[in-house]
């Protein structure tokens, strides 16, 4: 089951509905189209990391169980980093700034977030966020392509 507010509540439910939209949007995408999935490592375990995920609002951040210093300096400095979303790399726990929910109808754009963000709870790092000066943010334009969402760092 999926965590909402476990490690931070978000600011109003507004927020809280829209998360739960492209939260319900990416089980339908990874439960329908196994090249997406295939990011993921195949349906199950897409629907395995999703279903394992927990997601919070970075601003209202509580320090999770087990959190290096390191990391929870990274979740902290969050909400004015400019990033949509941050996740503690190799654990399902992600954290949501308010550049997520910028547009609030956007939900196929916050879907591509969350895949990307579910590549990082699997133990992705670096390599899916590479910069590309005038183009698309690390991979998400290649979740777009097989995912059908919308590349929402364009």
């Amino acid at each position: 089951m999926v965590r909402i507010s476990g490690y931070g509540r978000f600011a109003n439910n507004d927020q809280n509905i829209a998360l739960t939209r492209a939260i319900g949007m990416v089980g339908d995408i990874l439960g329908n189209n196994s090249d997406c999935a295939g990011l993921l490592g195949g349906t199950i375990p897409a629907l395995r990391t999703l279903a394992q995920a927990s997601f919070s609002y970075a601003n209202t951040a509580i320090r999770p169980p087990n959190t290096s210093d390191a990391d929870w300096a990274t979740i902290q400095g969050l909400p004015t980093s400019g990033f949509a979303a941050g996740t503690m790399i190799g654990r399902p726990i992600a954290f949501l700034t308010d550049n997520f929910f910028v547009d609030p109808n956007d939900v196929s754009g916050m879907a591509t977030i969350l895949i990307h963000e579910m590549m990082h709870m699997q133990g992705k790092r670096g390599e899916i966020d590479v910069q590309n000066p005038g183009a698309s943010y690390g991979n998400y334009a290649e979740i777009s392509q097989r995912c059908g969402t919308r590349d929402s760092s364009r």
